[in-house]
């Protein structure tokens, strides 16, 4: 099970601190999607299995090769949550810290030099 999911499309220089402003509660983690995404692989244009390929769909590509079909998030869908709970926030700087039962570290925090932890709930 996944709680929570962040994609990231057309980063740039910027990308890191704009996610770090998302984790944060600094800005509003809203955004639109650049993509439309399909109920099924089959709904979407095949690739082509050949050299030769002739594609005949013409502008019935992305988005508008789904028009009149169901699909699971549409070009331009968008979430917007607009302010967090935090708890559970700790930081350990070596192993020994990380496998102090007192901090509850997950067991992949046992081979990183440091390793944080927040659960962050919308509010």
């Amino acid at each position: 099970k996944v709680d929570a999911a962040l994609n990231v499309f057309l980063a740039g220089d910027n990308t890191g601190t704009a996610i770090a402003d998302v984790l944060f509660g600094v800005v509003n983690p809203s955004a639109k999607s650049p993509v439309t995404f399909p109920q099924h692989a089959s709904d979407m244009t095949q690739p082509c299995p050949g050299l030769q390929c002739d594609y005949t769909e013409g502008l019935a590509v992305g988005w508008h090769g789904m028009e009149g079909k169901s699909v699971t998030f549409p070009f331009g869908h968008g979430l917007s949550y607009t302010s967090f709970d935090y708890s559970l926030l700790g930081v350990a700087a070596t192993p020994s810290l990380a496998a102090d039962a007192t901090q509850d570290f997950p067991d992949e925090c046992f081979e990183a030099l440091l390793c944080a932890r927040a659960r962050v709930a919308n509010a």
